[in-house]
């Protein structure tokens, strides 16, 4: 997630600024092409630290042994869930 964390974190805050002018929450879906952990997700949305920069909660994309407790961390900053019949 390091590149993630330098490159996409400005991005991240330009965006998360203009959509709460607009009254617009903002959902990032963790993929695990780049974030695989709530932990790591977690992170990313500490380092934006923007109230309109949330989580948009993919049980399947979850990519750990327990994707429950994985989830129980997350929903504190969920706003948006994807959920699967099948998680990973």
């Amino acid at each position: 997630p390091e590149p993630v964390l330098k490159y996409m974190v400005p991005a991240f805050k330009e965006c998360s600024e203009y959509a709460g002018k607009r009254g617009v929450l903002l959902g990032l879906q963790h993929h695990a092409d780049f974030l695989q952990t709530a932990d790591e997700t977690i992170r990313l949305i500490d380092a934006v630290d923007n109230p309109w920069f949330t989580v948009m909660v993919d049980t399947g994309s979850l990519r750990v042994k327990d994707v429950y407790e994985e989830i129980d961390k997350l929903m504190p900053y969920a706003t948006h869930w994807q959920i699967k019949e099948h998680v990973y």
